[in-house]
């Protein structure tokens, strides 16, 4: 390279050292006295929560998640432990027991509402419909009434039946040994309430208390049903006293039967009810 070039050369690389150090001088100036702009930042880092977001109670959605999430979960695994108790006792040991610890009672059915809220079709609403077709004048007993719900959805006049008066009106008692008068009732319902090592003794106050002709409404969880249960089941209604009307096992998650009380027969000295399978709820 000759030394003309050679100069000329250095001049240019000169030049642009110079240019890089007046834009540095220039961005610095910007800094102290404006806004610098800056790079938009992606999806991913709009997303990312700053420090402390997650800690802060008004904007940490996060941590409210989780607090709720963790919520869930304590209630969800009260309920299962709750609910085990009540399908493996009898009437009478479930009523001592929520007799002197009511609040069980209530955390059991805030449970149950929660696992049940993503159910397509609730029975009450199936029970709701069914008795809003029917005349006024029937008398109705609700066992196992919970919130007593059905007793503000329909026409007829509702005997709330429960192990804890919840609220006015619902009466406390053992499902096995109501004060209700003998053949004082239209319709005896159980909506998912045969719960209990004893049910059958709930199924025996239910026919003792309806007048002939009477109705039993039954929903229970299908699958609570063992192999070859629904046979001996309605086996010991019919020797009750009971004819099967209808059959409704469309709704994946339970089954509903309406049966009739004939003309009175002798009550069985003995009667081998089958054994339901616990209610096993997913866990949330």
């Amino acid at each position: 390279m000759g030394g003309g070039e050679s100069s000329k050369w250095k001049r240019g690389k000169e030049k642009k050292r110079k240019r890089r150090m007046q834009e540095h001088s220039q961005s610095a100036q910007v800094g102290r006295n404006g806004p610098v702009k800056r790079r938009k930042a992606t999806p991913s880092e709009k997303a990312r929560p700053t420090a402390g977001e997650e800690s802060n109670p008004r904007t940490g959605k996060k941590a409210t998640d989780l607090f709720e999430k963790m919520k869930a979960r304590l209630s969800g695994g009260r309920f299962r432990w709750l609910n085990e108790q009540l399908y493996t006792t009898t009437g009478v040991e479930a009523f001592a027991k929520l007799t002197a610890e009511p609040e069980l009672y209530e955390q059991y059915h805030e449970g149950f509402r929660e696992q049940t809220r993503g159910w397509p079709q609730q029975p009450i609403s199936v029970v709701t419909r069914w008795l809003n077709s029917k005349k006024k004048n029937l008398v109705v007993a609700d066992f196992g009434c919970g919130d007593a719900k059905l007793a503000d959805s329909v026409k007829q006049k509702v005997h709330s039946l429960d192990l804890v008066a919840t609220k006015p009106g619902v009466i406390a008692c053992n499902m096995a040994d109501t004060p209700l008068a003998s053949a004082s009732i239209d319709v005896a319902v159980f909506c998912l309430a045969l719960m209990g090592t004893d049910y059958g003794k709930f199924l025996q106050e239910a026919n003792r208390v309806l007048r002939t002709p009477g109705h039993l409404w039954i929903a229970e969880v299908r699958s609570r049903f063992g192999e070859s249960f629904e046979e001996k089941f309605l086996k010991n209604l019919l020797a009750m006293g009971f004819s099967l009307k209808s059959k409704d096992v469309s709704n994946k998650m339970f089954a509903v039967y309406i049966l009739e009380k004939k003309d009175h027969e002798p009550m069985p000295k003995r009667l081998d009810w089958p054994e339901f399978k616990p209610c096993i709820y997913k866990r949330r």
